[in-house]
């Protein structure tokens, strides 16, 4: 099956079972893979985080907070990022993620002197270049200017402390990321 995926939104908002059970199962394979390399290793929950990942990108499309003018990715990359968001609250649950001190982390946009137009392109390559949350949510903030409680809305974040807990955790990743790359000049 070739959809696009904008014939697959369309699909999915006529609620054809048909075409909605072959986009089911589409991706599911591939999604059971990337969860469980990355993220997951209990094979007994990976069915019921895909089956809620669907329902979460199927109810966003009925209610057309999610459309062929606001998909900014990929529909793949969409279910994708709301599995990892759904692992990320179960291990949150859970108490896995060690407890960090985010407000001793600095802003990575802050202004610096021998900041420079290189530097700035540096630094969008390498947030393009990240994984999902992290580019997602670091181009929300950046780029287009949301707010915690909007980003945390737009990808089903508990509230906006979690959202900026992700924010956190991917600023601090791309640092490490972005220590042999950015050029400071005096």
């Amino acid at each position: 099956m070739e959809l696009s995926d904008n014939e697959m939104i369309t699909a999915i908002r006529s609620r054809n079972e048909f075409l909605i059970g072959k986009i089911y199962s589409l991706y599911r394979s591939e999604f059971y893979s990337f969860i469980r390399k990355r993220l997951w290793k209990s094979e007994d929950v990976l069915l019921d985080i895909y089956q809620d990942a669907f329902m979460i990108l199927c109810n966003k499309i009925f209610e057309n907070k999610l459309n062929e003018s606001t998909l900014k990715s990929s529909l793949k990359t969409y279910l994708f990022a709301v599995g990892i968001n759904l692992v990320q609250n179960i291990n949150r649950k859970k108490g896995s993620l060690n407890k960090e001190n985010i407000d001793d982390l600095p802003d990575i946009m802050e202004e610096e002197s021998g900041f420079d137009e290189e530097n700035d392109r540096i630094i969008q390559i390498a947030v393009y270049s990240m994984g999902e949350p992290c580019h997602t949510i670091l181009v929300k903030q950046y780029w287009e200017d949301k707010s915690g409680d909007e980003i945390a809305a737009e990808m089903n974040y508990k509230n906006k402390d979690a959202a900026k807990t992700q924010k956190y955790k991917c600023i601090k990743k791309l640092k490490n990321e972005l220590k042999t790359r950015i050029v400071y000049r005096s």
